[in-house]
């Protein structure tokens, strides 16, 4: 196994059991899997079957496969959790910021599949990462 990346900062909160597959692919590929395959558990291919139409490599890449592959082991089930409080806390984030950043309300409910009312709560209550509450 592969020990994870000391002091290593996400930028939303994952569960410890991530660490060592966020210290191996990274971050945003990590959350291309959780998003893809959060709440289930996955079987990673043997070396041999790590080819660029494995339902994994379509999803990370077959360079960041092997790499997993590399690291945890061929033919190993790996649990992806669902991190839903984490995606949402970093979906709140973005929100928030391009709202600062001049975006209005009604285009931010459309992209994310929100109700305006949605959006007005979530920059009433969320943090932003420097720890200060947003004011509105």
């Amino acid at each position: 196994m592969v020990k994870a990346i000391e002091n290593y900062q996400c930028s939303i909160k994952l569960p410890p059991s991530l660490d060592e597959v966020v210290a191996v692919i990274g971050e945003s590929t990590t959350i291309a899997l959780i998003n893809a395959y959060g709440g289930t558990t996955q079987r990673l291919p043997a070396m041999r079957n790590a080819t660029d139409d494995h339902e994994f490599a379509k999803v990370i890449g077959k360079e960041k496969l092997h790499q997993l592959i590399n690291a945890i082991g061929a033919s190993r089930y790996v649990y992806i959790p669902r991190c839903a409080d984490g995606l949402r806390l970093k979906r709140d984030r973005e929100i928030v910021k391009r709202f600062s950043d001049g975006e209005v309300v009604e285009s931010l409910a459309r992209e994310h599949s929100l109700s305006d009312r949605q959006i007005w709560n979530i920059l009433k209550k969320t943090e932003m990462d420097d720890g200060q509450t947003q004011l509105f």
